[in-house]
């Protein structure tokens, strides 16, 4: 991120805090704020297409990964491979498509990705601890910020709606 900030002129890059709109659809998934460095002349915020999902910002540090996919939801875990390995550090982002992925939260560097499929369930162990199974393998997720529940019901919403739209 920073080697491409250093390729924009300084009087075009600035500090700012943004808020994602929210979308009537998905019941304001988007409620957090991110704080981005934007060039002036590129980024328009706030702007909402005719689309049942809220639109990502051109500068978003994960709009590589996103494809152009609209933001749905993302936070800071750690992802455990099993209940018995270390946690690693990611964030976790959802995204229209649906997409369901994680990347490296130091580097912003991709990781992974979870497979979307009929058979993905999802269930909450407890105030931090979560879980997304698909038909290959199962995920471990630990919320930082103790709210695994919102993560539960926003992907359980989503999916409700995946699943009317293509299966």
């Amino acid at each position: 991120f920073s080697a491409l900030l250093e390729q924009i002129p300084p009087s075009e890059v600035r500090k700012c805090k943004v808020s994602l709109p929210n979308s009537t659809a998905i019941n304001n998934f988007v409620t957090k704020s991110v704080e981005l460095y934007t060039v002036d002349s590129v980024v328009k915020f706030g702007e909402e297409k005719q689309h049942s999902f809220s639109m990502v910002p051109r500068c978003s540090l994960w709009n590589i990964y996103l494809q152009n996919m609209k933001l749905i939801k993302y936070g800071l875990v750690f992802k455990q491979k099993t209940k018995h390995h270390r946690k690693l550090r990611r964030v976790l982002i959802l995204s229209e498509g649906p997409q369901l992925i994680y990347v490296d939260s130091f580097t912003n560097k991709f990781k992974g990705a979870i497979n979307w499929d009929k058979t993905l369930t999802v269930e909450a162990e407890d105030f931090r601890k979560f879980r997304i199974k698909n038909s290959k393998r199962c995920y471990y997720f630990e919320e930082v910020a103790d709210d695994a529940e919102d993560w539960v019901q926003a992907l359980k919403k989503f999916q409700k709606l995946f699943n009317l739209r293509f299966f």
